[in-house]
């Protein structure tokens, strides 16, 4: 059940940061409540997919992102330490 209550904070939140808007639509609200009510999952397999290869996609630009910038630290250190 805990979980269940998880996933609906968590599509709420997702659906407040794609309508860049505090509000929730009471229709997903109304669909949300029934889906808990019912037992059914609140995430489908589908969107879980998607969450995982954009993690994936946003842990792979980390780590790019991460190699460049220690790149160029260590080519300012070795600038400053020749000047």
């Amino acid at each position: 059940m805990i979980d269940a209550i998880f996933d609906i904070a968590h599509e709420a939140f997702c659906h407040q940061q794609k309508q860049d808007s505090d509000q929730t639509d009471p229709r997903n609200w109304h669909e949300w409540e029934q889906l808990f009510i019912e037992g059914a999952p609140i995430v489908s397999a589908e969107t879980t997919q998607e969450q995982t290869e954009e993690a994936m996609k946003n842990e792979a630009e980390d780590r790019v992102s991460t190699s460049a910038s220690t790149n160029i630290e260590h080519l300012e250190l070795v600038d400053y330490l020749n000047n």
